[in-house]
């Protein structure tokens, strides 16, 4: 059964991977053309301060179809939500009646229920509530908001983007469960009756996460390492590119521009181009807080492969 919830787990990160690409391309068919270098004309000025201006509807042709698609494949995560969530109820009870047979010696036959705490069920509701934003098609709307003295305008599909990132934390957990079904398998244990190690795991301390993740990092950190990388660049990147393509600035128009501000801001800081948008400036300072942990793990990483074997000291 833990293998199931494992390749349920493993089919929702694509899922969620894949839809946020999607909502990547929709943003960049309907607001790629207002991300520009040069601050806008009077025309487009009196065009935004006119109170009753109808919004900006995506002109893109393939903007509605992909949107559409998207919605279909928000519904399917969901259903795998929510698939996922009664194989874990059932695990549940499984594991409980496990429990009372072989680890408690009890010869009852009656499985004992366990209720579903309201932190579970909280974070499950949380969760689907999570993974409905998308880009909605037949929506069109213009948000408004003031930073540092500008006027920026942000198209629905551009907010309701950069929120669906929140889905690669269906890809954490696809990796943390991926190196713990590896090297705890309790469900095995318990079928074996191998009790030293359901013992070993039930009495540590370290939690789950915590334990697979060190795991991990003993074992792959190299692949470990570069996966934080990837993730942590290219969602930042993209909500900069979201907070900062209205703004006008030099930075405003090209990837590559606030990939530049993003990593200058968490590593050396030239000073030359600035994230000027509350949300651009909040990316880049969790990119701060991460890039010292991610060259402290290097670091430490590096040094252990450095360090000389029993044998190699030996010669």
């Amino acid at each position: 059964m833990e293998r199931k919830i494992f390749a349920r787990q493993r089919l929702l990160a694509f899922i969620a991977v894949g839809s946020l690409i999607l909502g990547c391309i929709v943003n960049e068919l309907c607001a790629g053309d207002d991300y520009q270098e040069t601050a806008p004309d009077s025309a487009t000025l009196a065009f935004f301060t006119d109170p009753n201006r109808e919004p900006r509807p995506c002109s893109a042709a393939l903007a509605t179809p992909l949107k559409l698609v998207q919605s279909a494949i928000t519904v399917c995560l969901l259903l795998m939500i929510m698939a996922r969530f009664r194989l874990r109820v059932h695990q549940t009870h499984v594991i409980q009646h496990l429990k009372d047979r072989q680890v408690l010696m009890r010869k009852t036959k009656e499985r004992k229920h366990v209720k579903l705490t309201a932190g579970v069920m909280m974070e499950f509701a949380g969760e689907l509530v999570l993974c409905c934003v998308h880009t909605v098609p037949f929506l069109a709307m213009d948000i408004k908001n003031e930073a540092l003295g500008r006027e920026l305008y942000y198209r629905i599909e551009s907010l309701l983007c950069g929120f669906m990132f929140v889905r690669l934390y269906h890809v954490y957990l696809w990796q943390e469960q991926s190196v713990f079904l590896k090297y705890f398998d309790l469900e095995d244990s318990y079928l074996i009756k191998d009790f030293k190690t359901i013992k070993l795991t039930q009495e540590c301390s370290t939690s789950h996460r915590t334990l697979a993740f060190k795991v991990a990092m003993t074992r792959n950190p190299g692949a470990i390492i570069m996966t934080i990388v990837a993730l942590l660049l290219s969602s930042t990147t993209y909500i900069v590119r979201i907070a900062e393509g209205p703004a006008a600035m030099p930075h405003s128009k090209y990837m590559w521009n606030q990939l530049w501000v993003t990593l200058t801001q968490a590593t050396t800081g030239y000073g030359e181009s600035v994230p000027v948008t509350h949300i651009g400036r909040a990316a880049v300072v969790v990119v701060m807080l991460f890039m010292p942990l991610i060259i402290a793990f290097i670091t430490a990483s590096t040094t252990k492969s450095l360090n000389l074997t029993p044998d190699e000291v030996t010669l």
